[in-house]
């Protein structure tokens, strides 16, 4: 079976789904907008914390998927590594957290792959660093596609914050919170220039 098409499969109504609420999303945020626009106050702040929530939902789903792309990763390697003779895993049903490579792969390179992975995953997701190897020949755009994701969704959660901060001191408060508001923008921007200079760039 070739590693790349399994490494890089999903179902299909994973990704509907996805899809789905990321568009739902736009629409909560043009009408949290258009309230604030329009001074409907109280439409407003109804329609900002389903707008938050959902950005954070996202965000964590996308960090959700890091976390399972990584360990798909590792996977693939250690059966590359170990010329396990079972082909036939399918990896989408799979419960990659609750997987345990030593429970399947009784070898020390196992072991110690599992072993050394507990905080490269951290250098994955800071740094865009895979410790563990490519030894498999797998195609790197899957890794690099979740760990965008999760930048640019964390970033937008900020600018959501930010945003529903500044509103509601227009709302409420004569515009004197847009000064709260400022520490979340510059958070979505760092989380965006990280991205681009340290984790995309490897």
């Amino acid at each position: 079976m070739d590693s790349n098409k399994l490494f890089t499969s999903g179902k299909p109504e994973d990704h509907f789904e996805q899809k789905v609420q990321e568009n739902v999303h736009i629409v909560f945020w043009l009408l949290k907008d258009f309230a604030w626009i329009m001074h409907f106050r109280a439409f407003g702040l109804l329609m900002a914390v389903p707008t938050f929530v959902l950005s954070v939902y996202i965000t964590l789903k996308s960090l959700s998927g890091c976390f399972d792309m990584y360990y798909k990763w590792l996977f693939l390697q250690i059966r590359h590594n170990v010329n396990s003779p079972d082909e036939s895993v399918d990896l989408d049903l799979v419960g990659w957290r609750k997987l345990r490579f030593n429970d399947i792969f009784h070898s020390d390179f196992a072991r110690a792959m599992t072993e050394d992975s507990k905080w490269a995953i951290v250098g994955f997701l800071l740094r865009g660093e895979l410790n563990i190897g490519n030894s498999a020949g797998l195609d790197y755009r899957e890794l690099i596609k979740c760990t965008s994701d999760f930048y640019h969704n964390l970033a937008i959660t900020c600018w959501i914050l930010g945003n529903a901060v500044w509103m509601v001191g227009e709302f409420y408060f004569e515009d004197t919170t847009r000064y709260l508001a400022i520490p979340f923008f510059i958070f979505g921007l760092f989380f965006i220039v990280w991205y681009y200079l340290f984790v995309a760039e490897n």
